[in-house]
C-alpha cells in the first residue's frame, strides 16, 4: 500500500471576514489562493437577499495560461462572478502546472438561519480539487428588492482598452449593457479566452469574449408552438464576417428575410469554399444554403423516386463540420445524412456566438438542429 504523505497547514487568513484553508503544496497554488482571499468579495445584492451557499468555478490552465472559465455549480446573485472576476484578473499562472481545476467558494452570513444553497454540491470529476474558499460576510442592510447584474472587476478590465467583446443572446453589447445584465435572467455564461476567442471574432477578441444566454432567450428557442408547421430557422449574428448566401429555389434571398415550412422543401444543401463559389462566385465565399421546394420544377424532374433529404456538401458551415442535433441528441454525419426529410418538422441553423453560447465549444463551427415530426407531436 503507498502511503501519501500530505502536509496540511491550516490558515486562518483574516481579511474582510474572509478566509480559506490551504494545503501547502509545491504547486504555484497558494499564491493564487492568497490572492483571491484578498479579492473575492461578497455581492451586496447577496447580502441584502439572506444568500448563502456554495459556487463551483472551473477552468483549465494551459501553457501558463488561463482558459475555458466556466460556473459549473451557480449560487446567483453576483457570487459566481465574483470569483470568476478575481480568477480573470490573476496574471501570475505561469507557476501553476497545466491541467483542469475546480474550486468551491462557501459564502455564509454571520449569525444567518437562512438556508444554505446548493450545500451538497460536489466537484465535478475529472478535475483537480482545489482547497474550499470561504467568503463570511456581515448581512446587509440594503434593501432586498435591488436588481442583481454582472459587474465587471479587475485590473485586467478596468481599463476600457483592455475589455472583452460582450455578447447577449448572440448580439454584440457594450461594457454598460452587459453590466445591466440581470444575474436572474442567466441562463448560462461563458468565458472565451486567447485562442478560443481569437479563433470565433479575430483579432478584436484579444482580451476574450464573455458570451450570456438569458433564460428567456432560451425558452423561447426551446418553446414549439403547436399551431405552426415545420419551419427551417437560420440564427445567430455574423460578428466576425461570415455571411453565407441563401439560396431558394435558385433565387437569393436575404438572411433571416423569411422562415421556410419544412413540408414545402424537398431538400436543403450546404457548399462550402470551392464548391460554393464555383456555383455561385465571389459572393458565396462565404459559402451556400440552397434549399429547394417541393414545387419547383427542378424538384419535381430530379427526385421523383427520393425521399426529401438534408444534404451538406463541401468542408463544412465554416471550413469545417458542424454539430449535429437531431430531437435533442448530438449524432454524427452519416446518421444527419440518413434523417428521411419527410419526418422533419423543423431544422434550426445556429452559428457564432448563438450556437457557442447553448453548446459549448464543441459548436465552434455552428449547430445544425433537427426535430422529427414524431417528436414534435409528442410534446404538444
Amino acid at each position: 500500500m503507498k502511503r501519501i504523505l500530505i502536509l496540511t497547514l491550516a490558515l486562518a487568513i483574516s481579511v474582510n471576514g474572509i478566509f480559506a484553508q490551504k494545503t501547502v503544496v509545491n504547486n504555484g497554488l497558494n499564491d493564487l489562493y492568497s490572492y483571491l482571499v484578498e479579492k473575492v468579495s461578497y455581492p451586496e445584492n447577496a447580502k441584502a437577499d439572506q444568500l448563502q451557499g456554495n459556487s463551483i468555478v472551473t477552468f483549465v490552465i494551459s501553457q501558463q495560461t488561463l482558459k475555458h472559465v466556466n460556473i459549473h455549480t451557480e449560487l446567483g446573485k453576483g457570487c459566481d462572478i465574483a470569483t470568476v472576476n478575481s480568477l480573470m484578473s490573476y496574471n501570475n499562472f505561469k507557476s501553476i502546472k497545466d491541467g483542469k481545476y475546480a474550486l468551491k467558494v462557501t459564502f455564509t452570513l454571520q449569525g444567518s438561519n437562512a438556508r444554505i444553497a446548493n450545500e451538497f454540491a460536489k466537484l465535478p470529476e475529472a478535475f483537480v480539487a482545489l482547497n474550499t474558499l470561504h467568503i463570511v460576510g456581515k448581512p446587509s442592510v440594503i434593501a432586498s428588492n435591488k436588481t442583481s447584474s454582472i459587474f465587471l472587476r479587475g485590473n485586467a478590465w478596468e481599463n476600457p482598452a483592455s475589455d472583452p467583446i460582450y455578447i447577449l443572446n448572440g448580439a454584440r453589447v457594450s461594457r454598460e449593457s452587459f453590466n445591466k445584465i440581470d444575474n436572474n435572467k442567466i441562463e448560462s455564461l461563458t468565458i472565451l479566452k486567447d485562442a478560443s476567442s481569437k479563433a470565433l471574432y479575430g483579432d478584436e477578441a484579444k482580451n476574450g469574449v464573455l458570451l450570456v444566454t438569458t433564460k428567456k432567450e432560451v425558452e423561447k428557442t426551446n418553446r414549439t408552438d403547436s399551431t405552426k408547421s415545420g419551419e427551417i430557422i437560420f440564427r445567430g449574428s455574423t460578428s466576425y464576417g461570415l455571411s453565407p448566401l441563401y439560396v431558394v429555389d435558385g433565387k437569393v434571398m436575404e438572411f433571416g428575410q423569411r422562415d421556410l415550412n419544412t413540408d414545402d422543401i424537398e431538400n436543403i444543401t450546404i457548399l462550402k469554399d470551392a464548391s460554393a463559389i464555383a456555383r455561385y462566385g465571389i459572393d458565396a465565399k462565404d459559402g451556400v444554403v440552397v434549399i429547394t421546394t417541393k414545387g419547383s420544377s427542378k424538384a419535381s424532374e430530379a427526385n421523383q423516386h427520393k425521399s426529401s433529404s438534408i444534404r451538406l456538401r463541401g468542408n463544412g458551415m465554416y471550413g469545417e463540420t458542424p454539430l449535429y442535433v437531431l430531437n435533442g441528441s448530438i449524432i454524427d454525419n452519416q446518421e444527419f445524412e440518413e434523417i428521411d426529410g419527410d419526418k422533419v418538422e423543423s431544422v434550426v441553423i445556429i452559428k457564432d456566438a448563438s450556437a457557442i453560447a447553448e453548446y459549448g465549444l464543441q459548436a465552434k463551427n455552428g449547430v445544425v438542429v433537427v426535430t422529427t415530426k414524431d417528436i414534435s407531436k409528442t410534446k404538444k
